[in-house]
């Protein structure tokens, strides 16, 4: 008997073995027992527990025999449970997390993705969130991320990449000059901003601007209006002026400034009265731009100026157009002029 009974001692020991070593539960949640146990189902009981787990807070339930037994955890024990993908641990007075607090000197962080030597950190997820640490928590509220280069001729800033091919980049690339560029291809950059560092001046190299001037004086007849035949492009930067057809082409929908300038020439008498104004598309005429030269007209020096502000869808067009009443005359060359460019 005695023999026997040491026996059963040991089966039991090993049942206690298989059910604590490697612990894996089914849930850690529940505090009331199931209606329907396997056996050696185990479950980590929660608070607040009924029934034949009442007393049972914490411990460790496991389904044998048709009754439970149940084993009290020691610190540091810990837990799987697959239904939730998660590892908990026994602090001595509840199950938690097993999260680590530290990680240091990591040289490779793979998130859903696999991290290399010239990619050691690579994150695969649909959000990341970086949130500041409250006063409350013992932070000061706020958040700050940097970045930092070793010199100046170093590259510095994010590059923004659609399906594998870069479409954008911001920073600082070889150059103490903050930079926004953009590309359709990833090979072929435009420059869209650029500030000056020692300065804060602010560049917009691809912002759709112009100046024209009339490189001879155009007669304009008595009552008509004419399209005054700006030619000559002093700058034009996105060629969105026309020289030869005298207009100003929207690359881009968007808001324009836009402006002429009109010296007057005698022909014939002073008495005329130069007008201007400027037209979208040929047959509109911009409102607020309209505007007349009344006064005593002075050859080569009396100026008309007209100055509006246009919403232009991509591919509309002005152009500017002077008309004389009382006595005809012409738009003096090179001091004449016709300006715009995109403000927003």
């Amino acid at each position: 008997p005695s023999q026997a009974q040491k026996h059963v001692t040991h089966n039991e020991a090993l049942q206690i073995l298989d059910a604590l070593v490697q612990l894996t539960a089914i849930s850690s949640s529940r505090s009331v027992p199931p209606a329907s146990a396997q056996e050696a189902d185990i479950y980590i009981i929660a608070n607040s527990a009924t029934g034949v787990w009442s007393g049972h807070e914490h411990d460790i339930a496991v389904y044998r025999a048709k009754s439970w037994q149940f084993y009290p955890p020691r610190v540091g024990w810990r837990a799987y449970i697959p239904a939730q993908n998660m590892q908990i641990v026994y602090t001595g007075k509840n199950w938690i997390l097993d999260e680590p607090t530290k990680l240091q000197n990591l040289t490779l962080f793979g998130l859903n993705a696999k991290a290399t030597a010239a990619v050691p950190v690579h994150v695969r997820a649909n959000t990341v969130v970086w949130s500041a640490k409250s006063s409350g928590d013992g932070g000061t509220g706020s958040m700050v991320q940097v970045l930092e280069r070793e010199s100046i001729k170093d590259d510095l800033g994010f590059m923004l990449k659609t399906d594998g091919i870069c479409t954008a980049v911001l920073g600082q690339f070889g150059s103490d000059r903050f930079r926004v560029s953009v590309s359709v291809d990833g090979k072929s950059f435009l420059e869209a901003l650029s500030v000056n560092t020692s300065k804060g001046i602010v560049d917009f190299e691809a912002l759709p601007r112009f100046k024209s001037t009339i490189n001879y004086d155009q007669y304009i007849a008595l009552d008509v209006w004419k399209k005054v035949s700006m030619n000559s492009g002093e700058y034009n930067a996105q060629n969105a002026f026309d020289a030869s057809k005298n207009v100003f082409k929207a690359p881009v929908a968007g808001t324009y400034l836009m402006g002429a300038c009109y010296v007057y020439k005698r022909n014939s008498s002073d008495d005329a009265k130069l007008q201007g104004r400027l037209v979208k598309n040929g047959n509109s005429e911009v409102s607020g731009s309209f505007g007349e030269l009344s006064g005593l007209h002075r050859s080569e020096a009396s100026s008309l100026n007209l100055q509006a502000m246009v919403a232009l869808a991509a591919n509309d067009t002005i152009e500017c157009q002077a008309r004389f009443r009382q006595a005809d005359g012409y738009i003096m060359a090179d001091k004449s002029a016709f300006w715009g460019c995109k403000i927003g």
